[in-house]
């Protein structure tokens, strides 16, 4: 009897410790989570909110941002499609070309790829790269072009004094931002008798003097920020309509063609 009463309360009281151990190794932790979403396979994605096409000038900085969400511990990085060649990883920039930069700031899901002086090679398809097994990527185009500013009507212009001279420039195919003109006479930048209209990447710039006088003759050039410029000169006369003028000199240089080509044949007939 004496060996029973001392077995059973050591029996029981490892059967206690036991329950109370499975109570406390069975219990889970109660994590927060959203219906439906199971916390280890959350992955990062794109935000699609960025401009995904982007046309720079040549010599101008351009600029591919990539937006990530729930990024985590992956990593970012910025592919150029026509070599494969990594340009960036993260912040680390591992081209030998010091034109690329990545950029990123603390806490922003911003990763940007800037090519500072663009040049028309740079054009092509760009990935923004995320590390997740798969790879995930986002496709960028890059058109980096060449801008011509154009004159209306011919490179030499005839206008009669005291009438309206009226110039206009047309740029198209750049930035809102980026297409602004300027024009110069003989070298100076004009300040005035300039009207500007943009519409979307179409801009319209025109120069105008009226009534027009000879000190108004000389070159003018139309002078954008980011594009070939182009000139006309123009000629401010006195007397003549320039409509006659202009079909005199017409005249006077078909003179001179058929006076080269008698020479020709009266020196071919001498050398016989």
């Amino acid at each position: 009897v004496t060996m029973e009463c001392r077995i059973i309360p050591f029996c029981l009281t490892q059967v206690i410790i036991l329950y109370l151990f499975g109570l406390t190794v069975s219990k889970k932790p109660n994590l927060p989570s959203r219906p439906g979403v199971d916390l280890e396979i959350v992955q990062p994605y794109f935000e699609n909110s960025t401009s995904r096409s982007v046309v720079t000038p040549v010599g101008q900085p351009a600029q591919l941002s990539c937006r990530v969400r729930q990024l985590g511990n992956k990593v970012v990085s910025w592919i150029r499609k026509s070599d494969i060649g990594i340009l960036t990883v993260g912040r680390v920039t591992y081209t030998s070309d010091k034109r690329f930069i990545s950029l990123h700031d603390e806490g922003s899901q911003d990763w940007t790829l800037r090519i500072t002086a663009a040049q028309q090679k740079d054009s092509g398809v760009y990935e923004c790269q995320i590390s997740t097994e798969p790879k995930i990527s986002l496709k960028f185009q890059l058109n980096v072009v060449v801008n011509r500013a154009e004159i209306d009507g011919p490179k030499e212009l005839f206008i009669q004094s005291g009438s309206e001279l009226n110039l206009t420039c047309r740029l198209s195919d750049l930035p809102e931002d980026l297409n602004h003109i300027n024009w110069y006479h003989n070298g100076n930048i004009m300040t005035g008798h300039v009207d500007d209209t943009s519409y979307g990447k179409q801009r319209t710039s025109n120069l105008y003097r009226n009534p027009a006088t000879v000190a108004n003759s000389g070159n003018y050039t139309c002078v954008p920020r980011n594009a070939v410029q182009d000139s006309v000169y123009v000629h401010i006369v006195n007397g003549e309509h320039p409509a006659a003028m202009q079909t005199n000199l017409a005249c006077r240089l078909k003179e001179i063609q058929g006076w080269s080509f008698s020479m020709v044949m009266l020196a071919l007939v001498f050398l016989r």
